[in-house]
């Protein structure tokens, strides 16, 4: 009896997609993800907020998950800071610096 061989050309198509790392957490605050899957995928939107008490104090915008060339990272990298309420006086970080209270 011969044996035959059968044989199968299996073709994928596979795409990689580049994801992001987890930020560094901030100090007295934290960060939410639009997305629960980690790494991040591209399109993820990161969002700081303070701990009671504290003001967000430097780059407030919501942070995406990029991709360049192959890479992918958050749109900045800077992280704002959480500023204790006291330490803060709120009419002269809100006119030089970019302050967001709790309520936005």
């Amino acid at each position: 009896m011969k044996k035959l061989a059968c044989l199968y050309k299996i073709q994928h198509n596979i795409h990689f997609t580049a994801t992001c790392d987890e930020l560094p957490p901030i100090a007295n605050g934290s960060i939410n993800y639009t997305s629960d899957v980690v790494p991040r995928p591209r399109g993820t939107v990161a969002i700081y907020s303070c701990d009671d008490d504290f003001f967000l104090v430097g780059n407030t915008d919501r942070n995406t998950c990029q991709e360049t060339s192959g890479h992918a990272s958050f749109s900045d990298q800077r992280a704002p800071i959480c500023v204790p309420e006291s330490g803060c006086c709120y009419k002269l970080c809100s006119h030089y610096l970019n302050v967001t209270s709790k309520d936005g």
